[in-house]
């Protein structure tokens, strides 16, 4: 168990993937991936026994809340480069009740301290989608991430199309040095 300060990350359990699977295929959520269909309870399945299970450089977990268990959304460390020490960051708050700034923030403090600490990362990167979708109390996802110390290296153009149009994607990264806890 990974701990928070309202949460914890743990592993993924195969119970946990026709939940996982609703959210991914809530299409207020889908507009936030790279993939663009919905999947089925097979294809949930086989990422779970590829990606969780037997590979290395994908560490996925479950976000609960540390008071109820609840289940409240996923995140994960992937792409896990061990000679060059770097990994991408993902997650999704998929109970749209605890997409707040305060747990937002504590999902992503958790898991850059899991990475930096724990797994002796040098670098984590993210790639978000340039709209501004994801906006809580008028933040938008780059306000967290530079918050937490990340830095925007530089745009994608036109790498998704969504909602009928092709959108860019910021990315961000913040190395080891340049991270201390702010939450």
């Amino acid at each position: 168990m990974i701990e928070g300060k309202k949460i914890y990350l743990s592993a993924v359990e195969k119970e946990d993937l026709s939940q996982l699977l609703k959210w991914r295929n809530d299409p207020n959520n889908r507009r936030f991936y790279r993939e663009y269909r919905e999947l089925n309870l097979q294809q949930q399945l086989k990422w779970w026994e590829e990606r969780c299970c037997n590979d290395d450089s994908w560490n996925y977990f479950t976000i609960r809340l540390k008071q109820s268990e609840k289940m409240i959304g996923y995140c994960g460390l992937t792409y896990v480069d061990k000679i060059n020490k770097s990994a991408e960051s993902a997650f999704e708050i998929g109970d749209v009740k605890y997409r707040t700034k305060e747990m937002i923030l504590d999902v992503l403090e958790t898991k850059l301290r899991y990475g930096f600490e724990n797994m002796n990362l040098n670098r984590i990167w993210i790639e978000a989608f340039n709209d501004k979708f994801y906006c809580i109390d008028n933040w938008t996802l780059d306000s967290y991430y530079e918050k937490l110390g990340f830095k925007n290296e530089g745009q994608k153009r036109d790498v998704a199309f969504k909602n009928g149009r092709y959108v860019s994607s910021n990315i961000y990264a913040c190395l080891k040095e340049e991270w201390e806890p702010k939450c």
